[in-house]
């Protein structure tokens, strides 16, 4: 039975549904002390791959707890056997003869046996989720202790080499980085690695600002992975079982990285003021990233950028919609505006194929809607679950994002006129702690909101020349 549930738990891995995986992992681990060591292992390798995909590094650590005591019991059997090997008089009696099996009847139902895990693989693979755990922690000399201790195991293995690199990575040492992944390039046993070796020297050069060369090795990295999973499809296709042609096509969506891929490259999009090809690489990157607030965050900014772009492109056509008339020369010329309610010109179709600021308001909903359900789960972690600095660094990042998603959606709400929930996002956002930057355009916002809301008076208070002063002495 825990051998089906596991097997059904790869299926749901494999097709990237985490949360059914996490459910039957999690009933799987409850009762991991009765279950053989070889499925054990694996169950506890899969269940630390979803808290990973995740980011659930507390509950990720009981798992490596449990394998590490795993290792133990493995290593102490092992030194049992090899200092009390078995002598032949106490081997038991001499087997009776027994009747032949034919011999393709032992071939067609050969007899089973248990797997037997290998104690050095166990202990690297130990190591390597340790280091990256502590990398998600941002306990870099921890990382890098646990990549030292697992060296003189390993013979150039990729999960070691990417790993150093990336903690390279995080520690802004890019030079270093860059070497790392360079000798990469000589492990050919795995199709996979150009992808994702192309795929990590555009993060490099992105947190270079070299955003060119990041969007380059982006691009090179999307058509690697396009050829990597075309050939796996094609082998999925040639082959004349039904049984093996679907597993080789699970297989290939599984090892698919084109959403990843795609988000990186709608980055370097958005750096290069091309919103709409942003767009479109991150839309299509929600595939693996609809539950990552950062990702609708960068999808509202997007189209933001886009909305700006055709503002600025239809000045004159919105100048005609809001002005009536014009008259007169230097300076006395004079602007008369429309005095009907409805100068406001009506909102697109969220639901279109581009980037619209409608579909910005959706994008920058959702990031509060996941931002908030982020907040519950930190908020209902112990002091003992995590330490102190990790649980500093998240809320600074929370905090930091649901400013943008907070600002976003004012902003959004005011281009299309909707006066209401531009103030109701300004009201929460002015009972947080700001920088200066973000208090100005707060204060700006709501009284926009408060006009569009026919309540110029209260808008005057934001505008206050005392406050502006105090504003813009505080960013100087």
């Amino acid at each position: 039975m825990a051998l089906l549930l596991y097997n059904e738990s790869v299926l749901h891995f494999q097709m990237k549904q985490y949360e059914t995986a996490l459910v039957q992992l999690t009933a799987l681990f409850r009762a991991i002390d009765a279950i053989d060591d070889w499925l054990a292992v694996r169950i506890c390798c899969l269940l630390l791959e979803v808290f990973i995909t995740h980011r659930h590094v507390d509950s990720a650590w009981d798992v490596v707890a449990q394998m590490e005591k795993i290792y133990t019991l493995l290593a102490n059997k092992a030194a049992q056997q090899s200092t009390n090997p078995e002598s032949p008089s106490s081997a038991g009696p001499a087997p009776q003869p027994t009747a032949e099996v034919p011999s393709t009847t032992a071939e067609k139902y050969p007899t089973p046996s248990a797997p037997v895990v290998n104690t050095a693989e166990l202990m690297f693979t130990i190591h390597m989720y340790k280091a990256r755990l502590h990398m998600m922690q941002r306990m870099h000399k921890l990382a890098k202790r646990e990549l030292k201790a697992a060296q003189p195991a390993v013979d150039q293995q990729p999960i070691h080499v990417f790993l150093r690199a990336n903690l390279e990575y995080l520690r802004q040492n890019w030079p270093k980085s860059v070497k790392l992944l360079n000798s990469c390039k000589k492990i050919t046993n795995d199709a996979s690695l150009p992808a994702l070796y192309l795929n990590n020297m555009g993060c490099i050069h992105y947190r270079m600002q070299k955003y060119a060369a990041a969007g380059f090795y982006f691009a090179r990295a999307a058509n690697k992975n396009h050829e990597y999973v075309q050939r796996l499809r094609l082998a999925a296709s040639s082959t004349t079982s039904p049984t093996t042609s679907s597993a080789n096509t699970l297989y290939a969506f599984a090892r698919d990285r084109s959403c990843e891929v795609l988000c990186n490259t709608g980055m370097t999009f958005i750096h290069a003021n091309k919103p709409t090809l942003a767009f479109d690489c991150l839309q299509a990157g929600l595939g693996a990233y609809f539950h990552k607030p950062r990702v609708w965050l960068r999808l509202g900014e997007a189209c933001i950028a886009q909305f700006v772009i055709d503002e600025k492109r239809n000045d004159e056509g919105l100048q005609s919609f809001l002005v009536r008339s014009e008259g007169g020369q230097g300076c006395y010329h004079r602007l008369r505006l429309r005095t009907t309610s409805h100068i406001y010109p009506a909102a697109p179709d969220a639901l279109t194929s581009g980037p619209s600021i409608c579909y910005a308001q959706i994008c920058f909903r959702n990031a509060l809607h996941l931002l908030t359900i982020t907040e519950q789960q930190t908020a209902s972690k112990t002091p003992s679950e995590a330490t102190a600095a990790n649980a500093v660094l998240e809320k600074a990042e929370l905090a930091a994002m649901l400013q943008t998603a907070l600002l976003g959606l004012a902003y959004a709400s005011l281009a299309v006129g909707d006066g209401l929930t531009a103030f109701d996002a300004c009201a929460k956002l002015l009972q947080l702690q700001l920088q200066p930057q973000s208090l100005f355009l707060a204060h700006v916002y709501t009284a926009e909101a408060l006009i569009r809301l026919d309540r110029p008076y209260d808008a005057v208070e934001h505008l206050s020349p005392v406050l502006l002063c105090m504003l813009t002495s505080n960013e100087s």
